[in-house]
């Protein structure tokens, strides 16, 4: 994704900044609203550790999908699945 913003900022000096701008953005701006929201969830402490461990264990798979190259295979069952054709 960097690379594709790189390359159309190289295409267009003048838009380059604006390009990298909007994309550090809208990669940042999430973790940071999920920092400042976590904190007002008390409820939400009691379960950390689980939800740490999942998600460890969620991208533990799907790495392992990537080595072994069966992510594509989910990825088209889960386009079966949904029925999504392309449009949003």
């Amino acid at each position: 994704m960097l690379s594709s913003i790189i390359g159309l900022a190289a295409a267009e000096p003048e838009r380059g900044l604006l390009y990298m701008f909007i994309y550090i953005l809208g990669f940042s701006v999430p973790f940071f609203l999920f920092a400042l929201f976590f904190t007002m969830f008390r409820r939400i402490h009691r379960y950390t550790s689980m939800i740490m461990k999942t998600g460890g264990m969620v991208m533990m798979g799907i790495g392992l999908l990537l080595i072994t190259g069966k992510l594509a295979y989910v990825s088209a069952y889960l386009n079966n699945l949904f029925n999504f054709t392309g449009y949003l």
